[in-house]
């Protein structure tokens, strides 16, 4: 080590770690506070990618790794396709597997779905034998207990809790089933082992549960290795293309990893977003520490400079703080996210299962990767936070520094209110930027997120220079009080770390504000919604049905519904992924003559005349998301994909849809029918007679149709909303969170200012006053900065919530909402926050109280 590395390691040791080690209680708050905003970040981090990783092709687990996926652009292909394919491919090296797959939930079983998947058993075990390494463990890929596969037989990951042998009741479409569990799916060497609610079954037979007889969901190529790989991988691709065009897309394995990348983007930027408040918090709470570090410091600083120390040196000592903070809380916030992580993926996985795709993520890993960018985050933050402080600490003059006068002057209050104003007027600029979409119809509100930062710190700079106003309202209030009078006087001329704990709590405020008014305001349109779109009595569909996957009801069972004498009238719907310039999107079919069916639209766009008066072959009405996604409005055409080719149709209305941000083109049903050569539907709504009871009635039906879930209208209602509330479940957590960083803030800047008071609060107390009166003085500034926070905190709740509904929401998922205000919630916040803020604030008085004029930190 160099002689200036020595000596400047010697000075960070005699300085800065002596200060941490005085001052031991302060520190590990300061750090702890620290950790937790880049543990929140972390743990929504690997939440989100525990989610998207179990999303994978489940496939890849039996063949190894496919080389070329062919989907179907609409419904399913069918199974002629792969002889088609196969002799196009000629004598090509390529193994070609079909696969049909479905959700099947199991009865009377608390565990997840199963997920399951159709293959032809003997060609997969021909492919795992062909890509077995020489060498490997001997093992069959399918081991059965009989010499043939039975038709019950299904094969389930070892991670399952299931047992060899054991019979499983499933529901499958609209029927219930019993399969036994004939062995383990094989992991190949390298591979990790298949997700636990994945279980394998014979094509034929998945084909045959699951209404597909003669159909695949889609096909895989596997090239076979000892050829030119590459070429033979550009023929296959290429002759696959030119075969399919209109029918089906042909795509690399991950490409849908991509995809489920690409359709969950918006969601988990705006947790990650979300995730940030803590860690902007912390920010604050930073730059407010080594500020106030400085000013307690000055003298200690001055000495080195009169000693002949650098200011360069004094800059990198102030640094090397930050950085070494930063390092620390990276590594605590990394174990802190770790934690997190296993309670956050269950809530962020159960929100993925219900608006997009069906994902097994129950736990998340911290890898060597994500333990570096938390750690990187964590000192990058502090370095951020620390730079002006040592930027001041440095260029600071020596008698300056003696004269123990704080850095900031009155005059800066007029620039920071002019610099807050600048930034809010930037801020509504940015909010008129329309989104970023780069590519896969994601939209970005990267404009509306900048706007959010800008208004952020600016209506928090300009809040705080608002303090020295409620120094008149303490010392009202106060009256004659005398420790009132101490507090006010202290608030007239506030320190930077006064005013940097009042932005702290703004930014808390707001944001918690803020989300709240979007949650409020989102309850309130999914109510209107679904009081207009859910008019009949009773609800049902198949148990397998999901987000990602539709199951059929068979015509017999809804004859059978129609056909129960409590019945007055039925109405059907069928829907079906397709997917349209290069995106996913759904296809309802719908009754629209029923007069049900027409009265459950809120149009945006109103149809032109009645529904009955379009034509059904040639007319589509679409949700507001699809308008926003493919840019389609009232009056323009769409090119639907169906299996007997690409049918042209024009938009009627665009109506109010909440159900996906995909979107839907809703066309009628007896068309979608006609076009996809199926007679089953997805959706059934019945409206009783009068004086049917709607109870007795489902429990009839739930015993009669096993395999299918019916609602009653008002636990249907229910359930849309607990389903709403849970997909906010973590935002509350991380509003609270943000909440609690910044009232410890408080806490800490109190402290650090009592600190500076050393002999003044000695003065006070030679001159009688008593340690509950100076308690109540700081109480009298906490309240003050408090209160100062929660009139900025909600004024900026009102501009971001109007923000979040108006242009993030709208911009990322296409759905208009009517703006409410929560009364009640954002006053139990604004009290909540006083009153806490008052309690902390009257403790670390009765502390600082105690503080001797000669103490150190």
């Amino acid at each position: 080590m160099s002689g200036h590395a020595a000596l400047k390691a010697s000075l960070f040791w005699r300085t800065t770690i002596r200060h941490w080690r005085t001052g031991i209680g302060q520190f590990l708050l300061m750090l702890g506070l620290l950790s937790l905003g880049v543990g929140v970040f972390v743990s929504v981090r690997l939440a989100n990618r525990a989610a998207l990783a179990s999303f994978s092709n489940f496939a890849d687990t039996l063949t190894g790794q496919s080389d070329w996926i062919l989907q179907p652009l609409a419904g399913t292909l069918p199974a002629s396709a792969l002889g088609e394919l196969r002799a196009a491919l000629g004598s090509r090296p390529a193994d070609l597997v079909g696969v049909v797959e479905t959700s099947a939930p199991l009865n009377n079983s608390k565990e997840q779905n199963l997920h399951l998947l159709g293959v032809d058993l003997f060609v997969v075990t021909n492919l795992a034998e062909a890509r077995r390494k020489p060498g490997a463990q001997d093992q069959r890929s399918f081991e059965s207990d009989t010499a043939d596969f039975a038709h019950d037989q299904i094969w389930v990951s070892p991670l399952s809790r299931f047992a060899k042998g054991q019979a499983v009741s499933a529901s499958i479409g609209d029927r219930t089933e019993t399969l036994r569990v004939a062995g383990f799916i094989p992991t190949l060497p390298g591979q990790t082992p298949a997700p636990a609610n994945l279980a394998v079954m014979d094509l034929m037979d998945v084909q045959r549960l699951s209404g597909k007889s003669g159909q695949l969901d889609r096909i895989e190529i596997v090239i076979e290795g000892g050829h030119d790989e590459d070429a033979v991988r550009r023929e296959v691709n290429e002759i696959a293309t030119r075969l399919g065009a209109g029918r089906w897309t042909v795509e690399a394995p991950a490409h849908g990893r991509e995809s489920a990348n690409t359709m969950t983007a918006a969601f988990r930027l705006n947790l990650t977003v979300l995730s940030l408040i803590a860690l902007l918090v912390g920010l604050y709470l930073i730059f407010q520490t080594l500020d106030g570090a400085v000013v307690r410091r000055r003298t200690e600083i001055a000495i080195l400079r009169a000693l002949g120390v650098p200011a360069g040196w004094i800059q990198q000592l102030w640094l090397a703080e930050a950085a070494v903070l930063g390092l620390l809380a990276g590594i605590i916030g990394a174990g802190l996210g770790w934690i997190g992580a296993q309670g956050s993926v269950q809530f962020i996985g159960r929100s993925i299962n219900t608006l997009y795709f069906e994902t097994s993520a129950r736990s998340a890993t911290l890898d060597f990767r994500e333990a570096v960018i938390a750690i990187g985050l964590g000192v990058a933050s502090s370095l951020f936070a620390g730079w002006y402080p040592a930027r001041i600490a440095a260029k600071t003059p020596p008698a300056q520094s003696l004269a123990r006068h704080a850095w900031s002057g009155s005059r800066q209050h007029l620039r920071n209110a002019i610099i807050g104003a600048a930034l809010i007027g930037l801020g509504v600029v940015a909010s008129w930027i329309p989104p970023y979409r780069p590519v896969g119809g994601v939209r970005f509100p990267l404009g509306g997120y900048a706007a959010a930062f800008l208004w952020i710190f600016g209506v928090g700079v300009v809040t705080a220079t608002a303090l020295p106003l409620w120094a008149w309202l303490v010392r009202g209030l106060g009256g004659r009080s005398v420790p009132g009078r101490v507090a006010s006087s202290y608030l007239r001329f506030p320190t930077t770390r006064h005013r940097f704990s009042v932005a702290a709590l703004v930014c808390a405020i707001g944001m918690a504000a803020g989300m709240a008014i979007l949650i409020a305001s989102f309850e309130g349109s999914i109510r209107g919604w679904i009081q207009q779109s859910l008019q009949s009595d009773l609800y049902l569909t198949s148990k397998a049905t999901t987000t990602a996957h539709f199951s059929p009801i068979d015509r017999s069972t809804v004859d059978r519904i129609a056909a129960d004498p409590a019945v007055a009238s039925i109405a059907t719907r069928v829907y079906q992924t397709i997917v349209i310039d290069g995106l996913s999107t759904t296809l309802g079919g719908l009754e629209l003559k029923n007069p049900t069916v027409q009265a459950s639209f809120r149009w945006l766009e109103k149809p032109r005349k009645a529904l009955d008066s379009y034509d059904a072959a040639t007319s589509a009405f679409v949700s507001e998301s699809f308008s926003d996604r493919f840019r389609k409005y009232r009056g323009d055409e769409v090119s639907v994909p169906t299996p007997s080719g690409l049918k042209r149709v024009t938009i009627g209305g665009v109506y109010s849809d909440y159900a996906s941000e995909r979107g839907t083109i809703a066309i009628d049903e007896a068309t979608v029918q006609t076009w996809f050569k199926r007679d089953s539907v997805t959706h059934i709504a019945t409206i009783l007679k009068p004086g049917a009871d709607a109870t007795a009635v489902r429990l009839r039906w739930a015993e009669a149709f096993p395999g299918l879930i019916v609602y009653e209208n008002a636990s249907l209602r229910g359930q849309i909303l607990e389903v709403f509330r849970q997909t906010f479940s973590l935002t509350y957590a991380l509003e609270v969170i943000g909440v609690v960083v910044a009232i410890s803030s408080l806490a800490i800047t109190l402290a650090s200012v009592l600190m500076e008071r050393r002999d003044q609060l000695t003065t006070l107390r030679a001159l009688g006053f008593s340690r509950r009166e100076l308690a109540l003085s700081a109480c009298g500034e906490g309240v003050a900065i408090a209160g100062c926070a929660v009139v900025g905190g909600l004024l900026l709740s009102l501009a971001l919530g109007w923000l979040l509904i108006h242009v993030i929401n709208k911009q990322s998922f296409g759905w208009t909402l009517g703006f409410e205000l929560p009364a009640a919630p954002l006053v139990g916040l604004a009290v909540s926050t006083v009153f806490v803020s008052a309690i902390v604030s009257y403790a670390v008085g009765r502390w600082g109280a105690g503080l001797r004029a000669d103490r150190e930190e």
